[in-house]
C-alpha cells in the first residue's frame, strides 16, 4: 500500500493521515477537529473518549491515533456523520476513495 499522506480540510480544521495496510486510518498528531459535534451517538462517545484520554485536547490531536476506518476518523474530525472517502486528498489530488478502490482491486487479485 502506498504511504500517501492524505489531507482533510473542514472549515478552519485541517487533518492529515495515512491509510494503514489493514485499511485502518491513522490521523497524525497536530491534526485539528471541528467544534461541531452532531455525529451519531457511537462516534460522539468515541470523540469524548479521545478527549478524556488526552488524544484530542483543545481541538487538536496530541498524538497519532489509528481509527478502525476512514469513516470514523472523518466523522470525529468533522463532527458530523460522513463516510465520504473523497474528502481526503493527497497534495497532488489523489483521493482516499481511489486508494481504497485500488486496495480492493489488488486484494481481489491475491484472493
Amino acid at each position: 500500500m502506498d504511504r500517501n499522506k492524505f489531507y482533510l480540510k473542514v472549515g478552519t480544521s485541517k487533518a492529515m493521515g495515512y491509510l494503514e495496510e489493514d485499511r485502518r486510518f491513522r490521523v497524525l498528531k497536530g491534526s485539528s477537529v471541528s467544534d461541531i459535534k452532531t455525529m451519531s451517538s457511537s462516534k460522539f462517545r468515541l470523540r469524548v473518549k479521545l478527549e478524556k484520554e488526552g488524544v484530542i485536547s483543545q481541538g487538536r490531536f496530541e498524538r497519532d491515533y489509528i481509527f478502525d476506518n476512514h469513516s470514523a476518523a472523518t466523522t470525529v474530525i468533522r463532527g458530523s456523520t460522513t463516510a465520504n472517502a473523497s474528502l481526503w486528498m493527497t497534495e497532488d489530488g489523489y483521493s482516499l476513495q481511489k486508494a481504497l478502490a485500488e486496495f480492493e482491486e489488488k486484494k481481489g487479485q491475491h484472493d
